[in-house]
């Protein structure tokens, strides 16, 4: 009676670890709309440093994006504020123009990126209309946003978004006039806060033509993710890419230095141990009952 147990309990955690097995070669077999490969990201923040603010703070990350660039190995580089799958998102609500004012509480929600030029080319992402963001949308160029699939097929289903415009900021707020923004883009779905989940809503503004990360001096602001992509290991890039950031500024904070590969194995930390903790059941029960 016992062997029969122990090997009828063997084969449920076998028949558990196989089920287990094939979930995750699902996982790691989802398209996460970019390209992990040769891609090497790190965060550099700017809190403290009031000398970085509006005008210098651009002619910093252009700087840095021009001495990475120059480096041997390196294809392009850019910067956005939240790495997707990093695990920080915002929200905002935004407002189409000519379309009547939802009841409060039901505006249409979004998750806000903030992008400089050239960031869905280096991190894979395709353009599936319209034009990226460039080095003319300027604080005084009118506003522009890039949106992705999910947020202009729900928004406009039978129209091209290129062309119409939204704002972020309250309508109903008397105080100041909204900072209207044309719709330049359409960008391939990306995920962002989860790797099962689908991609939510999701608006770019370019980096300079945001208030908060141009000229902000709130911490929450300090910070972008700089994204690397290489023609050769990006691991062997890292080293190499934190003294280019600190040869321009040694008191500049250099953090979370990985490759995108590595952030989506930390992304799918938690399946993995589990296959590999019922794995190591499965074995052991298996050897008792033999």
């Amino acid at each position: 009676t016992l062997v029969v147990v122990e090997l009828a309990l063997a084969l449920v955690m076998l028949i558990g670890a196989g089920l287990l097995m094939n979930s995750f070669l699902k996982l790691q077999a989802v398209d996460p709309g970019f390209k992990p490969r040769n891609l090497l990201t790190m965060t550099v923040s700017l809190a403290g440093a009031s000398q970085y603010r509006g005008p210098t703070r651009e002619a910093f990350y252009r700087l840095l994006t021009d001495r990475l660039t120059a480096l041997p190995g390196v294809e392009s580089v850019s910067a956005i504020n939240h790495l997707p799958l990093a695990g920080d998102t915002w929200g905002t609500p935004l407002t189409i123009e000519g379309r009547p004012l939802p009841p409060p509480g039901q505006e249409v929600g979004a998750t806000y990126r903030v992008s400089r030029p050239g960031y869905f080319r280096t991190m894979g992402i395709p353009l599936r209309a319209g034009r990226d963001f460039n080095e003319r949308d300027t604080p005084d160029a009118p506003g522009v946003v890039i949106l992705n699939e999910t947020l202009a097929r729900r928004q406009w289903p039978a129209e091209d978004p290129i062309g119409k415009r939204v704002t972020l900021d309250n309508p109903r707020d008397n105080s100041r006039a909204p900072q209207w923004f044309t719709v330049v883009g359409v960008v391939k779905d990306a995920k962002q806060n989860s790797w099962t989940d689908a991609a939510p809503n999701e608006i770019y503004l370019p980096f300079q033509q945001s208030r908060g990360f141009y000229s902000g001096a709130a911490g929450h602001f300090a910070p972008m993710t700089i994204v690397v992509r290489t023609a050769i290991a990006p691991q062997n890039l890292a080293k190499t890419a934190e003294e280019t950031v600190r040869s321009l500024d040694r008191n500049l904070p250099v953090s979370s230095v990985m490759t995108m590969e590595q952030v989506i194995a930390d992304t799918l930390w938690q399946p993995r141990f589990n296959l590999q903790l019922i794995g190591i059941f499965a074995a052991l029960a298996m050897a008792l009952a033999a």
